[in-house]
């Protein structure tokens, strides 16, 4: 709202803390800027499309050799976090990054269900042959 200030509808995004992903999944630093380059330029249904132009682009901002840059696809498709569709095209897995409305992002809600521990019958009897001043 402009009088207020107040945002009143947020923009459609992508979140995804793709460095931790990348980290937990062992990437390089180069694969993580690929994977991120993906990411930044995928359509609604997740599918990445670029021209040769692009790709050089790319290469060039980020000093990084064709072939290299094609081993680092391999590894990204090797990970599960990418498939291949065609050349040039790919699909980022929607495991891990998904491009959608920020009106369908509210209505997320994650429910988590935590086990009740039980001790175990031997564990409770050695409990209570512990002195009580001895005990956590």
């Amino acid at each position: 709202d402009l009088e207020s200030g107040e945002i009143t509808q947020e923009p459609d995004f992508v979140k995804l803390y793709v460095r931790d992903l990348c980290t937990i999944r062992g990437l390089t630093g180069t694969q993580y800027r690929i994977f991120n380059f993906m990411i930044d330029n995928m359509n609604w249904e997740n599918e990445v499309s670029y021209a040769s132009k692009t790709k050089e682009r790319f290469l060039q901002q980020h000093e990084i050799l064709n072939q290299s840059f094609n081993n680092n696809i391999s590894k990204l498709i090797e990970s599960g976090l990418i498939e291949r569709m065609g050349r040039g095209e790919f699909l980022v897995n929607k495991k891990y990054a998904v491009k959608t409305e920020w009106s369908k992002v509210q209505k997320i809600r994650v429910v988590t269900e935590l086990p009740v521990l039980r001790l175990l019958p031997q564990l409770e009897r050695s409990r209570l042959s512990i002195p009580s001043d001895q005990r956590n």
